[in-house]
């Protein structure tokens, strides 16, 4: 079910508001109801692949009673993998081998089970954090962590501690007036993001990358249009998810910290897709960096370890976002961005081009972290290398005609409407400066000093509710959908 589709809006949420309102109102414990939601909410795309998932979550829930070997920690974690490499995988590594060897392989593209992706590496997590530290839990606890079905397809990917802290056994009625204000105006914003910027964006980006002369201004504009696109498409998805939480008193960790505004590619994958990078961090990079540098050969090499170890992580980031040579490309590019980023810092991050002690600095080197970031999606939007190849042997001509450039400007202007929002509008943090949103970021009082919640919610929602509705029936899947 998607969360911009008729049937959730009008059918399933209601039910869901209503649902959780009476549940608070009489006290009662509302962790069966949010099962009952998420079992609909995933049953409604796939029942056998529901069936798939709820025998992942009881092979889970054994183990989790079994003493703490680490034969075990290894045997659970290849399980759980196992679905993945089978549905997303397969294919890739047959269309390699049949490469090196010289042999056909059979490979029949398999439908992928909807955000295997996000609550493998979940379920993965989980099970790291059960071999440090013991967690007892009772099944339907454990059940909900994995199919809460607010972040189950896109994430974000929750920490058993996080959700420990936040998801509350009885709810206070007198707390449902301020979620549900909270609530509705997160929902508002994510939909606006995907329904109203990203599904036109990635109209306009596509038009442009299909017309038959490749000027310099056209393929500039479609690979920003695109970037601007997944961003809307998946922050828009993250900011519906964290709404959906909310109505339920629970608090997400934040998936986006305005990334877009990153004045360095270092930062921008520290604040884009957040849950994932946190993962990666802490369970791919920092465990090769300090096996490396442990090394009595290689511990004298600290950049080379650095080297390694980003290169390896960004490998597989490539990989998560898909099965193809030209994702893993997306990866080591972005990984080789970071590099470069590191030494710069270390050359430059006492003189005056550093970009924090230079107003005017920091947008340009903004500017060139988007650029460079919409130049790489060119290997994460083209699954095909012959394709990527071809547009750039392309012969690309800079049209002068000032008249023409304005022409393709204002055709499409949503792009350049996007740039200004992701560089100079307000997050949802700023937004909702009042309110503690997110489970794990502490918002200082008066930090941020942008528009009142009272504002946002009575004049701003009702607006952006207006081109939501005008512009639903163009509704396309979110892209996140495929992992």
């Amino acid at each position: 079910m998607d969360f911009a589709s008729y049937t959730f809006i009008y059918l399933f949420l209601p039910f869901y508001i209503i649902s959780i309102f009476f549940l608070k109102k009489f006290h009662l414990n509302i962790r069966y109801s949010l099962i009952f939601f998420s079992v609909v909410f995933y049953v409604f795309y796939s029942f056998g692949f529901f069936v798939l998932l709820l025998i992942l979550i009881l092979i889970n829930f054994f183990f989790l009673k079994l003493k703490k070997f680490k034969f075990y920690l290894l045997l659970i974690i290849i399980i759980n993998l196992l679905p993945l490499i089978f549905f997303k995988y397969l294919g890739f590594i047959f269309d390699n081998l049949s490469i090196i060897f010289d042999v056909n392989l059979n490979n029949s593209k398999l439908p992928l089970p909807l955000g295997i992706s996000f609550y493998t590496f979940q379920i993965i997590s989980f099970q790291l954090d059960n071999y440090t530290k013991k967690i007892d839990w009772k099944f339907s606890k454990f059940l909900l962590y994995i199919i809460f079905f607010p972040q189950l397809i896109s994430g974000p990917i929750i920490r058993s501690n996080e959700f420990t802290e936040n998801i509350k056994e009885k709810i206070i009625s007198n707390t449902f007036s301020n979620d549900f204000k909270i609530a509705t105006s997160l929902i508002i914003i994510g939909l606006f993001k995907k329904v109203v910027l990203a599904n036109n964006l990635q109209i306009s980006s596509e038009e442009l990358l299909g017309a038959n002369d490749y000027g310099i201004l056209k393929l500039f504009l479609s690979s920003l249009g695109y970037l601007f696109y997944v961003y809307f498409d998946f922050s828009g998805y993250s900011d519906i998810a964290t709404g959906l939480a909310r109505y339920a008193g629970y608090k997400l960790p934040i998936n986006f910290n305005s990334p877009l505004k990153a004045k360095s590619l270092i930062i921008f994958w520290r604040n884009w897709h957040i849950s994932l990078t946190r993962f990666l961090t802490d369970y791919i990079f920092n465990k090769i960096f300090y096996r490396l540098s442990s090394s009595k050969y290689l511990d004298k090499f600290t950049y080379l370890n650095l080297i390694i170890s980003v290169f390896t992580t960004f490998a597989l980031v490539g990989l998560w976002h898909g099965a193809y040579l030209s994702t893993l490309l997306f990866g080591l590019l972005n990984g080789l961005g970071i590099i470069f980023n590191h030494i710069w810092k270390l050359g430059f991050e006492n003189r005056q081009l550093n970009f924090e002690k230079n107003f005017i600095l920091g947008y340009i080197f903004n500017f060139i972290t988007i650029i460079y970031v919409s130049f790489t999606m060119i290997f994460f939007r083209f699954n095909d290398l012959e394709v990527i190849n071809s547009i750039f042997h392309i012969e690309f001509i800079w049209n002068f005609d000032p008249l023409e450039i304005m022409r393709i400007i204002k055709n499409h202007i949503i792009i350049l409407l996007s740039l200004f929002i992701v560089m100079f509008f307000p997050n949802i943090l700023e937004l909702f400066k009042n309110d503690q949103v997110y489970s794990n970021i502490q918002v200082k009082h008066n930090q941020y000093k942008y528009i009142s919640t009272k504002y946002l919610i009575n004049f701003l929602m009702p607006i952006l509710s207006i081109f939501i509705f005008y512009n639903l029936s163009k509704q396309k899947n979110f892209i996140y959908f495929m992992f």
